[in-house]
């Protein structure tokens, strides 16, 4: 751009030389006219012709020129003595000199002329590029420029602020801004732009129902703008939209909310760390377990925190669990505030950040003290149980009601039925097997009739040994119910009476004979 107006600039200059060459010329030709007035007339106005032209062109050189040519080819060839410079007559040195004179006053004047022009040029080449760069920042700000006037319409707006509004802006500028932004916007904007028509700076940020848009969140500023007279006559306004970050923001606060809700009915103590092992975040659980308000908690480590061999332990499982994908389970304890060293059931996972590299290490802990105290008892009582019931010559049963499995046979029902308590196991009916013939259907029916019975049961009957023996059984069991009262078990004792029975059959053999005895003596 600057060479091509360079170049204009030389053509416009050699123009003007090439003017006044030509018009020193046309001045030398008019001594084609008889000598006297109409040849001074012609010559005056050819040269003041020539003078004002290349002096606009040119400025006062070309001017200057022109007169020096001009008056020399006067005093050459149109004055008397003619090809001399000496002028005979006064009168005609006075007309030489006067063109002087005013050929000098118009080179002047048009150099003055042509500098304003140069000096107005100048000006509306640095306005147009006062407006471009003006016009690359207003694209390129994240807010949105508008020019309003007194009478509330658009001036001028941005190209952002088009396409926010959906409009071209060459069709926004001069219309109205209620029927734009709409009837109800308009309204509830209207007090903020007399405020700024009245002087005032005016900036505020709330929820506006926007024409096309719908309700759109704003920061928005005015600035008055003045006429030349130093009244008001419209403001500036810069708007940011702030419905896309005000919707995260919202979004944020609600996760951060639940988040918050979440670890507060947390059944266990839950934490957060950064990657030197500094607490960020702990629940109201953990803070009660660590036994420290949470500004003495946060920004501290575990050694910091507790004893060496403990902060030691959750350190090390820290690393553990940055160091795999998926996270770790494990067992920690604790010595807490009651004195006891509690067992916590730990998973400590990796927090990934925007890099999906981990940023934090989370961890949640569930207290299982009680629930191992309680396996202990269960265990111990189990153990208890079982040496009573290994050593026992009755054989102790039970039963699960729904499927019918065995769940627990006492070693004494292979020393009296003969068999395996893993046949037993396995197919819990085979104690059926060994019934005597004639006891079999009873016992038959009545087992399968027991899991429904909520009273206790006492059946004798007998069975027979694969080594052939003939043994009597006793068989008491007793319905076991849970919580809501069913029966889910059912429990019991068989015992080999056949002792017994052989003695009570002795007993009543010797009555028998006894009778018959004292029956033959009377």
């Amino acid at each position: 751009m600057a060479s091509s107006a360079q170049k204009r600039s030389h053509g416009v200059t050699a123009l003007a030389y090439a003017i006044a060459i030509a018009g020193s010329a046309l001045v030398i030709g008019a001594r084609v006219f008889p000598d006297g007035p109409v040849r001074s007339f012609c010559a005056t106005v050819i040269f003041l012709g020539a003078v004002s032209a290349a002096g606009a062109f040119g400025g006062w050189k070309p001017g200057f020129l022109t007169t020096a040519l001009s008056a020399c080819g006067a005093a050459l060839f149109l004055v008397r003595p003619y090809y001399t410079f000496r002028i005979a007559n006064t009168s005609d040195l006075l007309r030489i000199l006067g063109s002087v004179m005013a050929g000098i006053a118009i080179s002047l004047f048009c150099e003055a002329l042509h500098r304003a022009r140069a000096r107005i040029e100048e000006r509306q080449q640095r306005l147009a590029q006062a407006l471009q760069q003006l016009q690359i920042i207003t694209e390129s700000m994240s807010a949105l420029i508008v020019q309003c006037s007194r009478d509330l319409r658009y001036r001028w707006v941005s190209k952002s602020y088009s396409d926010w509004i959906g409009l071209p802006a060459d069709e926004l500028a001069g219309r109205p801004l209620v029927e734009i932004l709409g009837r109800e916007a308009f309204e509830q904007l209207q007090p903020r732009f007399n405020r700024a028509l009245a002087g005032q700076r005016v900036q505020f940020e709330e929820v506006i129902d926007v024409k096309r848009l719908g309700r759109r969140w704003v920061h928005v500023i005015y600035t008055p703008t003045m006429s030349e007279d130093g009244a008001v006559d419209g403001w500036v306004a810069a708007i940011v939209d702030l419905t896309e970050r005000r919707q995260v923001e919202e979004a944020l606060r609600h996760s951060q909310e639940r988040f918050a809700r979440f670890m507060q009915f947390l059944p266990g103590s839950a934490w957060i760390k950064d990657l030197q092992g500094r607490y960020v975040f702990a629940n109201d659980a953990a803070v009660n377990i660590f036994s420290r308000p949470r500004a003495s908690l946060y920004g501290k480590s575990d050694r910091e925190l507790f004893p060496g061999t403990e902060a030691e332990q959750f350190a090390e499982n820290d690393r553990k669990a940055l160091a795999s994908q998926t996270g770790v389970q494990l067992v920690e304890t604790l010595k807490q505030s009651d004195g006891v060293v509690h067992h916590s059931l730990v998973s400590k996972f990796p927090i990934l950040g925007a890099d999906l590299k981990p940023t934090f290490v989370g961890g949640i802990a569930i207290d299982i003290t009680d629930r191992l105290q309680s396996e202990r008892v269960r265990t111990e009582s189990e153990q208890r149980f079982r040496q009573l019931a290994e050593n026992i010559n009755e054989v102790f049963w039970m039963v699960d009601v729904g499927t019918s499995e065995v769940l627990y046979i006492s070693p004494a029902y292979e020393r009296i039925w003969g068999r395996t308590c893993q046949s037993l196991l396995e197919r819990p009916m085979s104690f059926l097997d060994a019934v005597h013939p004639d006891d079999l259907e009873r016992v038959r029916r009545d087992a399968f009739k027991r899991p429904h019975r909520d009273v206790p049961i006492d059946d004798e009957y007998r069975i027979v040994t694969p080594q052939g023996d003939l043994k009597w059984i006793r068989n008491r069991a007793f319905p076991v119910k849970d919580d809501d009262g069913q029966i889910y078990r059912l429990a019991g004792i068989a015992e080999d009476i056949t002792d017994k029975k052989r003695a009570e059959e002795a007993l009543k053999d010797a009555d028998r004979r006894k009778d018959e005895f004292l029956a033959t003596l009377s």
